[in-house]
């Protein structure tokens, strides 16, 4: 997290920066809150009378920085990380939960992003194929998409997953 904390404060392309947003959202975030959000913007006025008046935004990045730093801290005290372990939704990456989380997305139609993510990540990981949960034109298969989690959990095949630990189509990634 300092890494990408560094990196962000060199930004200067607010694009990317909605995008680095996004993604830290993604891993430090259960559910969109305001890492999603981004810095709370003030509009600094040129101080001209209307009509010439112009206001210009100020992004309060530190204070969001701090939000995330706190956040990121918070999240390797709570859950006693180590440096190694990878993080997700706001916890040790943990294939199991982001399975049954994915399976209540995708039954309740909720965060289609996090379900895009969640699908992407449990494929990644565990090799599952997930191509059914959408049609030919990009829609989510609910029916389909549950059928094909309850299915992968009821086999117990996500046990062999140890939690904070990356594995690519079943294979552990070495630290």
């Amino acid at each position: 997290m300092p890494h990408l904390i560094r990196h962000y404060r060199g930004l200067n392309n607010r694009e990317v920066e909605n995008d680095v947003e996004y993604n830290l959202s993604q891993v430090l975030e259960a559910e969109p809150g305001p890492i999603l959000r981004g810095p709370q913007v003030l509009w600094e006025s040129n101080g001209l009378p209307p009509p010439f008046e112009e206001s210009t935004p100020v992004f309060l990045t530190e204070e969001y920085l701090s939000l995330i730093e706190d956040t990121f801290q918070g999240l390797v005290s709570s859950q006693r990380l180590y440096e190694q372990e990878a993080l997700v939704e706001g916890e040790r990456l943990n294939i199991r939960n982001v399975a049954q989380r994915l399976l209540v997305r995708v039954q309740s139609g909720t965060h289609p992003d996090r379900i895009e993510m969640g699908r992407m990540l449990l494929e990644a990981t565990t090799g599952l194929n997930c191509r059914a949960f959408f049609d030919d034109s990009g829609r989510l298969r609910s029916l389909t998409a549950a059928a094909i989690i309850e299915e992968y959990l009821e086999r117990g095949d996500v046990d062999r997953y140890q939690p904070g630990v990356r594995y690519f189509f079943g294979h552990r990634i070495p630290d």
